[in-house]
């Protein structure tokens, strides 16, 4: 099945580039960052979010479309999907008790919302899931977690996280809202400064505790 994405768009795109007030809120060349922390007894689970406007979306989607036709198949976006979840994954570093932590992919899902001028955006999805190194047992005391994205750094955008513990686990000294926004709406306001939380460190245990800084 072929997707709707034409790479024959750049004619549009290079006009949507000398300045279009309809682009992308965060500005058309800007590549958005969300991540979402929920850190159980066993891993530590990544929703991760990349929300590509016009610009770095028309980039992409050349990538996408590996055999060079004018258009992106099913195959082609899946291939892709393997191939980008793999290459983040060593740019997000999760640290815990000083120790590195692989994130395995679990699942991912790319869409093309309707960007200015009729050109596509792009919005990237991957759930990671990172297992607690050996010997952790959060039962007994609390933990340091450290994380850290260092994906397009140089890109302009929104950058944000929130953090969570589930199943009986409370973060200490935790400065991230519990949920956070998945870049699905931006302020209206022009002038409001995006967030660059591109890092977080806290703590973690399981029980119902509330004491601050406690020993790491």
């Amino acid at each position: 099945m072929k997707r709707l994405i034409h790479i024959s768009l750049f004619i549009g795109l290079f006009f949507l580039w000398a300045g279009s007030a309809a682009a992308h809120p965060m500005g058309n060349f800007s590549i958005n960052h969300y991540s979402g922390l929920t850190i159980g007894k066993e891993a530590v689970h990544i929703r991760y979010i990349l929300d590509f406007a016009e610009i770095p979306a028309f980039q992409e989607i050349q990538a996408i479309d590996s055999n060079a036709d004018g258009e992106t198949t099913d195959g082609e976006i899946t291939r892709y999907l393997e191939i980008k979840s793999g290459q983040l994954a060593p740019y997000l570093v999760l640290k815990i008790a000083d120790e590195d932590v692989p994130l395995q992919v679990q699942t991912h899902e790319l869409l093309f919302p309707p960007g200015a001028g009729g050109l596509p955006t792009m919005r990237l999805s991957i759930d990671y899931r990172a297992a607690l190194p050996t010997g952790i047992d959060v039962s007994n005391r609390a933990y340091a977690l450290n994380y850290r994205d260092e994906n397009y750094p140089q890109r302009t955008g929104w950058k944000e996280m929130s953090a969570q513990g589930m199943n009986g686990i409370v973060l200490i000294d935790s400065t991230l809202p519990t949920q956070g926004s998945e870049l699905r709406a931006y302020p209206d306001n022009p002038l409001q400064a995006p967030p660059r939380v591109v890092a977080t460190g806290f703590a973690f245990q399981a029980g119902g505790i509330s004491i601050k800084n406690l020993p790491l």
